[in-house]
């Protein structure tokens, strides 16, 4: 988390948010962030565009305990059935990632970075001609801000743009919680983590702290506790969000 927000909350006697992994068990969210759905919006051609911000729930009183086995008939909170649900609790992706392991992609006007391992299938790279092409033309002010905005929009920080003009990462710092909703692919996707909120493992142990993240919450990912896009494959829903009448192919 920024700074900033850290001595803000302090000042006001708030915790700053963070989220612990509970041992074979669900994630306790303190200090009270923002929750709410999360709906990934897409174009006539099924591109992702947006997010479009739906319906909030409580995060108090403290720790509130958000299901991370997929198996709750409470979502998005905990109701115990993690201890009989058929899931991996185990926790495989790394604390950190070497810089070395990160693909720097160079342009005109722009940096892109991608760290394929936090991928979540959102989509947003896919507009227009696609980000990876798209980088090498970032001398066009107009492909150069499609590239920023789909970069930022990758919720799971797989893609992180570095903007050679304004010479900034154009990420908001909102700090919140996102329960993410893709109607088109008939599926419910993870936690979106945003505003570099700490995240710890059940041994104490912090993760990289990252400006965004997702973490899985349907129980089957193979790099938990983030999201690898595994709840599209397995059609995933948390039944929070609206039903659409066609299946998309994966």
């Amino acid at each position: 988390m920024g700074t900033k927000t850290c001595e803000t909350n302090r000042a006001n006697g708030a915790a700053a948010p963070r989220i612990e992994i509970m041992k074979a068990g669900p994630y306790a969210v303190y200090g009270a962030p923002e929750l709410h759905l999360q709906t990934i919006e897409t174009d006539e051609a099924g591109v992702a565009r947006d997010f479009r911000p739906g319906r909030s729930f409580a995060t108090r009183p403290e720790p509130v305990h958000l299901c991370r086995c997929g198996a709750s008939k409470n979502k998005p909170y905990c109701d115990g059935s993690h201890g009989k649900a058929d899931w991996d609790p185990a926790l495989t992706a790394p604390h950190a990632r070497r810089p070395e392991e990160v693909t720097s992609y160079e342009g005109p006007g722009v940096t892109l970075l991608d760290d394929e391992p936090y991928c979540v299938l959102a989509r947003f790279c896919d507009a227009g001609e696609g980000i990876w092409r798209a980088v090498g033309r970032t001398d066009d002010p107009a492909a150069r801000k499609e590239v920023l905005r789909g970069a930022a929009l990758c919720p799971g920080g797989r893609l992180k743009a570095i903007d050679k003009v304004e010479g900034r990462d154009p990420v908001g710092r909102r700090t919140e919680l996102g329960l993410i909703e893709d109607p088109r692919m008939r599926a419910s996707g993870g936690i979106r983590v945003l505003g570099a909120i700490p995240v710890i493992d059940p041994e104490g142990i912090a993760y990289e702290v990252r400006d965004r993240a997702v973490l899985c919450r349907c129980g089957q990912s193979h790099n938990k506790p983030c999201c690898d896009g595994t709840h599209l494959r397995v059609h995933w829903q948390d039944g929070l969000a609206e039903p659409v009448a066609e299946l998309a192919e994966v």
